[in-house]
């Protein structure tokens, strides 16, 4: 496998997964508290305790040998209370990227990764245009502090899922199943990420910046006409409906059309000019992947699709390892643009506790084996500049609690302790043979 020397390799966190709650509630401290909403109703308020294991992780990030680290900003550290703003909680993160920088890591700042305070929530969070107000205020401040030392910005992350899970379906924070308030929410995400991308520019700021989105190829379990239609229908509702504004400059009219038979919204909260703040906003895309997935027909679902689950079909199980998956999402996303391109992918396996089995994790091995190998295939002719792995540590994974992992390192949560697994001697070992160009 050959590389040019410029390409990135990372690893990847979020703050909320990992950093242990900051004073300032979120809305995922508030969803967690709910009965049922997380495996063992478990909640993220010590979690790997990143915030004060720092040096510990920077040392297990320096030997692994990656040239950059993507982490996210926790936006209620920097505001605890509408307008307050958290000095301390920004040296903080100026501290991580001087450590980071002088380890010989480019730190990559995602700004909003669904750790919304619970302040701007009970203001009506996303689902309000006011949020723009409050999302450009702290991104000020973050770009005021934090742009020395970043090698890029990634305003939003994954906005399909905070929009769909948490506002929609409510199985993710805050937890409101409401069609009129997801369609509010993913408008002024995406508004928000092209205002924040203005303001940037605004302030002379070069480096570059743009969003994260998460492609899921779908495909109709059968070759039915009305599997395939609702496996056409999920392709636009999960993706077309984030990319075609950013790229193309309106929305699908097919998706907006049958949003409206499961909502009353007459869609004033799209106001002129807005879809000129959104469109052609990216100086590069990341994508983060997943798994792909199965689509079936159903009835009995408003919007008339339902997702094949692994416990319904066993071959889905392999799917979240695999790399047809991950190929056709980089396609879906060249259709619309050919902007440099950022690849973040994860990898889960079910646990129930800290053990020396979970260190074994030959599965995941084999993963990095295979995607460091197709990536080395293509990234040249798909333009990838680079390639991280989600997560570094054990951490809260959302509704799953602590039952599903994807960490390179094992975390004990009762001690902290932290113990590398195989995939981290493998990521490791590849980082330290690989060829350059």
């Amino acid at each position: 496998m050959k590389f040019d020397e410029a390409f990135e390799f990372g690893v990847s966190t979020i703050s909320y997964q990992i950093e242990g709650s900051p004073e300032s509630k979120t809305i995922w401290d508030d969803f967690c508290a709910w009965d049922n909403a997380t495996a063992d109703n478990k909640d993220a308020k010590v979690t790997c305790d990143h915030y004060h294991h720092v040096e510990e992780d920077i040392r297990l990030l320096t030997e692994l040998g990656i040239n950059s680290y993507h982490f996210s900003v926790s936006w209620s550290r920097i505001f605890p209370k509408r307008g307050k703003y958290n000095e301390e909680g920004m040296e903080w993160y100026k501290n991580l990227c001087i450590k980071l920088t002088e380890a010989g890591m480019k730190p990559v700042i995602t700004l909003f990764h669904w750790d919304l305070p619970e302040w701007c929530q009970e203001l009506g969070g996303f689902s309000s245009r006011s949020v723009l107000e409050h999302f450009l205020q702290y991104c000020h401040k973050c770009f005021e502090n934090l742009y020395e030392y970043a090698e890029r910005f990634v305003t939003i992350a994954s906005p399909a899922n905070f929009t769909l899970l948490g506002h929609l379906f409510g199985s993710h924070a805050p937890g409101i199943k409401n069609a009129n308030t997801a369609l509010e929410v993913m408008h002024h995400l995406l508004l928000s990420h092209g205002a924040a991308v203005k303001l940037y520019k605004k302030l002379g700021k070069t480096k570059p910046i743009g969003i994260n989105l998460g492609i899921v190829p779908a495909y109709a379990a059968s070759e039915s006409y009305r599997d395939n239609l609702a496996a056409e229908f999920y392709d636009g509702f999960v993706n077309r409906l984030f990319l075609e504004p950013l790229f193309n400059g309106q929305y699908p009219n097919d998706i907006l059309n049958t949003m409206s038979l499961v909502s009353s919204t007459d869609f004033s909260f799209i106001e002129p000019n807005d879809m000129n703040m959104i469109y052609n906003s990216c100086d590069f895309v990341e994508l983060s992947y997943d798994k792909r997935c199965k689509i079936k027909y159903n009835t009995e679902h408003p919007l008339r699709f339902h997702k094949i689950l692994s416990k319904e079909d066993k071959s889905i199980t392999k799917w979240a390892t695999d790399l047809e998956g991950l190929i056709d999402a980089i396609e879906i996303l060249r259709d619309y643009t050919t902007l440099p391109l950022y690849i973040s992918v994860t990898s889960r396996n079910k646990v129930k506790a800290p053990s020396p089995n979970n260190i074994k994790d030959a599965k995941r091995v084999e993963y990095i084996t295979s995607l460091t190998n197709c990536v080395s295939s293509i990234y040249k002719e798909k333009k990838i500049q680079g390639l991280s792995y989600r997560s570094f540590l054990d951490c809260f994974e959302w509704e799953h609690g602590y039952t599903s992992q994807s960490g390179l390192v094992q975390v004990d949560f009762d001690t902290q302790e932290r113990i590398p697994k195989e995939s981290y001697y493998a990521y490791q070992k590849f980082l330290k043979t690989k060829e350059t160009k």
